[in-house]
């Protein structure tokens, strides 16, 4: 009976602390799976990119706005190859 008892303590006892310690939220943001073409894109959606800030989005508008096309080499002078290749699987030209 004593054993029991205890099972039954030890029961709530897990159900107490599953239910007030929620699962930790993670510290991920999610990206919309499709890619963002770079021709089209808004500066707000160039933002989202990790490692494109308001300044890089900014060069990559006007680049835009005075040549009709970016190739990859032109991205790549604009923004540098280290984050080219961070955010090349999540664009398209």
């Amino acid at each position: 009976m004593r054993s029991q008892i205890l099972f039954f303590i030890l029961l709530i006892t897990i159900y107490v602390f599953y239910e007030c310690y929620p699962e930790p939220k993670k510290n991920i943001i999610e990206f919309n799976r499709e890619k963002i073409n770079i021709h089209l894109a808004s500066k707000e959606e160039l933002v989202k990119l990790k490692g494109i800030g308001e300044k890089k989005a900014e060069k990559i508008i006007d680049y835009k706005n005075k040549n009709s096309l970016i190739k990859k080499e032109d991205l790549i002078s604009i923004i540098g190859k280290k984050t080219f290749d961070n955010i090349s699987s999540l664009i398209v030209f």
